[in-house]
């Protein structure tokens, strides 16, 4: 038997899933807490996805461990096939029953095994493309839409009193200067007359300077009050544009943050479901290429005595109590989950109502 075939029969590092189960289930947490302080849809609707693909997960993590008892089964159905290969009184035939019947356990298991990583493959797409519905983290206009639009028509309103204060004090100069003139003329004749009709004159002409004189300061109070009002409304756009602007940069600081975490816990996702996903199957292979090189081999005693003794015995039975362990891990692990995904959704009802 060669070399490469010696090397199918050790077990699958358990543990090793234990930790990346543990840490997806935390992972999947972070990411369904994740808020703002303020509403935004898009982020809302990324972050209730992420829940919903929270519980899907707990599906298949419960999954995994009958993938974990199956390997039980096998492991125990393997060192079987060991001890008989170390008894000489075994037969070759008795041995190949072995064998077939560990070849069935492991195509059974790798059907099982094909589905599971199925559902983690659709999982690991699923959570890319919600990721992926997060607007341009760099858009102050896709933060905090609602703000930003207030921001764009407070800006609005303040371009418009500028310009109406400027009209208004234009429009009160050019009515004021032609009646101040007019009151000026009349002075000076006024000055200068003599005569009867010149004094009749000067009357009527100081009495239009007055009224000109009135006229002119009028014009030039009204526009006065108009163009104060245009300025304090366009002072307090101004001030309000100010706070728009540092609220938005606040916002914009929380998005970056809050996405930024997001982002990190659906990338530590990804490469351990993946790790998952050929967990199993590949395993399986080996062990299947490990019985079919066996049935074909000449020698009844195809594995050394002293490598089943030493090595392969001692493996599969420590990952034996490690599948197990990890069995009573994961299903403790989810329901904890359970119960805390199910105390936070009772909170936001309360909140809410």
């Amino acid at each position: 038997m060669s070399e490469e075939a010696l090397q199918f029969p050790y077990p699958p590092a358990i543990n090793n899933l234990s930790s990346g189960i543990k840490k997806l289930i935390q992972a999947f947490k972070d990411a369904s807490s994740e808020s703002l302080n303020y509403e935004n849809k898009t982020f809302e609707n990324v972050v209730n996805s992420i829940k919903n693909k929270r519980a899907e997960f707990h599906l298949i993590a419960i999954e995994t461990t009958k993938n974990s008892e199956m390997l039980i089964s096998f492991g125990e159905n393997l060192i079987r096939f060991f001890e008989a290969c170390d008894d000489e009184s075994v037969s070759k035939e008795e041995k190949l029953g072995y064998l077939n019947s560990l070849l069935r356990d492991a195509r059974k298991n790798e059907t099982v095994t094909k589905d599971t990583n199925l559902k983690i493959r659709v999982l690991i797409e699923d959570l890319t493309k919600i990721y992926n519905k997060l607007p341009d983290r760099n858009d102050v206009k896709n933060v905090d839409p609602k703000t930003f639009d207030e921001l764009a028509k407070t800006e609005q309103d303040k371009a418009f009193y500028k310009g109406l204060a400027i009209g208004v004090i234009g429009l009160g100069a050019l009515i004021a200067l032609p009646a101040a003139a007019f009151a000026l003329n009349a002075g000076m004749a006024a000055a200068t007359g003599t005569t009867a009709m010149g004094a009749a004159a000067e009357f009527v002409k100081t009495v239009a300077r007055s009224r000109s004189g009135i006229t002119a300061g009028a014009t030039t109070l009204v526009s006065a009050a108009a163009g104060s009002k245009s300025l304090s409304n366009r002072t307090d756009k101004e001030k309000k544009a100010t706070i728009l602007k540092q609220t938005l940069d606040s916002r914009k600081e929380q998005w970056l943050e809050e996405s930024a975490n997001l982002h990190d816990n659906v990338s530590l996702m990804r490469p351990i479901l993946k790790e998952l996903e050929i967990f199993w199957g590949k395993k399986i292979d080996q062990l299947e290429n490990l019985i079919e090189e066996f049935k074909i081999s000449s020698d009844r005693n195809a594995l050394p005595s002293k490598l089943i003794k030493e090595e392969l015995k001692p493996s599969w039975n420590k990952t034996i109590k490690e599948c197990e362990a990890y069995s009573r891990f994961i299903l403790n692990e989810v329901n904890d989950d359970l119960r805390n995904l199910n105390q936070t959704n009772r909170n936001n009802r309360s909140i809410l109502n």
